[in-house]
């Protein structure tokens, strides 16, 4: 209330400041009439509506609104985050199908390794050193663990 002036509390200096013929006011310049042009009136509120809506957001109108120029910090804020979890959920998607890709080949060449030691349990020794040098040019390897059979005596059956 401090900034506000009280008309009743005037000295005499400023009744004279205020009422001297001597200072010259600037003339008012008018300025042109506006025109309109008259538009034709929309009938269907369901037109109207969504023509407000795009005159609102396109036209800034929603900045007002959500009173941007005190809020635009909190504004920004909340639209890193929105990026930050699109970027992440689409990153993990993508982490998702690779995973998926190399279970789907693990899948495969299991099978097919499967299929393969199927095949190699009727071979004698001279087929077995010929399908052992293909799948070396293929770039297989040797398993080089040590095999082994379990034999179950009549002395552990009695203990």
């Amino acid at each position: 209330m401090a900034n506000r002036i009280d008309p009743s509390f005037q000295t005499e200096e400023q009744d004279i400041v205020q009422e001297d013929p001597k200072v010259e006011k600037p003339p008012k310049v008018e300025a042109p009439p506006k025109v309109k042009v008259p538009r034709k009136p929309i009938s269907n509120p369901f037109v109207k509506g969504i023509r407000k809506f795009f005159v609102g957001f396109f036209g800034g109108g929603f900045l007002k609104t959500i009173n941007f120029k005190k809020n635009w910090l909190l504004i920004l804020y909340i639209i890193l985050i929105l990026i930050f979890l699109i970027y992440n959920n689409l990153s993990i998607q993508s982490s998702r199908n690779k995973i998926e890709k190399l279970k789907d080949e693990r899948i495969k060449i299991t099978t097919e390794y499967m299929q393969t030691k199927q095949k190699t349990t009727f071979l004698d020794d001279l087929q077995g050193q010929q399908l052992m040098e293909k799948f070396k040019e293929n770039g297989f390897v040797q398993n080089k663990s040590l095999e082994y059979k379990i034999i179950v005596s009549k002395e552990a059956e009695d203990k």
